[in-house]
């Protein structure tokens, strides 16, 4: 009786570890994953799905759970903030105070971080449906069913972050904070 017992107690055990898909076979899945979906869809369309899904797990989803562990342990974290309680999201103010220039209300600034967010996806798109459509353009996007290697991956993104430090620069510079003021500076 104690064999027909150890049994499903073993399989309980040991189900995960030979259920289990290595990482190689997981890669596998991946990657004809990935090719189906680009051979179903349109680049753009790839492009779009695809920046919408990575700011979502890599922006929105650290962003409500630091969000939510303000608002729910917020003694806990003024001991670790640096402004203490006046860098709390949900902390208590009056309407009074937000008209002056306080801080805005957190939903206020959540819903900002969403419109940014899906505007810069739609301005992507934009850009890319005005130029292969209006002017012709070939198409920018690089969307192949080969997967990237790191190293690959790892140059484009320092190439992004430095066209982005530089564009930054110069648009703080010359645009948003220069010698005479114009009307976007008056805007910022």
């Amino acid at each position: 009786m104690g064999a027909y017992l150890s049994v499903p107690a073993a399989v309980y055990f040991l189900g995960p570890s030979i259920g289990t898909y290595s990482t190689s076979l997981n890669l596998l899945f991946f990657y004809m994953t990935w090719s189906t979906m680009v051979l179903s869809f349109p680049p753009l369309k790839v492009e779009v799905i695809g920046t919408l899904g990575v700011r979502a797990v890599c922006f929105l989803l650290p962003s409500l759970l630091f969000l939510l562990v303000d608002s729910l342990l917020p003694s806990v974290v003024v001991n670790i903030k640096s402004q203490g309680a006046s860098a709390l999201p949900t902390r208590s103010g009056s309407a009074r105070n937000r008209r002056k220039g306080g801080q805005p209300p957190w939903y206020h600034v959540i819903g900002l971080s969403l419109v940014n967010i899906l505007l810069s996806v739609a301005l992507q798109a934009g850009i890319e449906l005005l130029l292969t459509k209006v002017f012709l353009v070939r198409s920018a996007l690089q969307v192949t069913t080969t997967l990237p290697m790191p190293w690959s991956i790892a140059k484009y993104v320092l190439r992004a972050l430095f066209v982005r430090e530089i564009l930054q620069y110069y648009i703080h510079r010359f645009i948003l904070h220069p010698s005479s003021s114009n009307f976007v500076s008056q805007l910022h």
